[in-house]
């Protein structure tokens, strides 16, 4: 998948969770949406602007902003021009879990790292 190589390649961290993650670990699901958690933080979240801008060509990137993930709306939508797939991508889901009470797992699938979230736990 070219997003999670970019991601690679940016350095974002992130953690895939939902029905790509199931994929990963050999539970098939079809899917039209990749879900990731990132980790909120500024430099983070320009890593994860570099990667999209390196795989789509969309000036609405930039209006992904650190403001927004790691503020009060933890959670952006991106639909990349053609609109047949889209992102979410995610800093915290609610009380239930943020990018720090996650269990990641490193799996290696084609020749590419994937971080995959294994399950969430409460942050507080």
């Amino acid at each position: 998948m070219s997003i999670l190589r970019a991601f690679e390649k940016e350095g974002v961290e992130y953690a895939v969770f939902g029905a790509v993650a199931l994929n990963i670990h050999g539970i098939g699901r079809a899917t039209e949406d990749l879900d990731v958690f990132v980790r909120p933080n500024s430099a983070n979240i320009e890593r994860l602007r570099r990667a999209l801008s390196s795989v789509y060509d969309d000036p609405h990137i930039t209006e992904i902003s650190s403001e927004d993930l790691c503020g009060d709306y933890p959670a952006v939508r991106y639909i990349p021009p053609g609109g047949d797939f889209y992102l979410n991508i995610l800093t915290r889901l609610g009380e239930f879990a943020d990018f720090d009470s996650l269990e990641i797992e490193t799996v290696q699938v084609e020749g590419l790292r994937y971080e995959s979230c294994l399950r969430g736990s409460s942050t507080g």
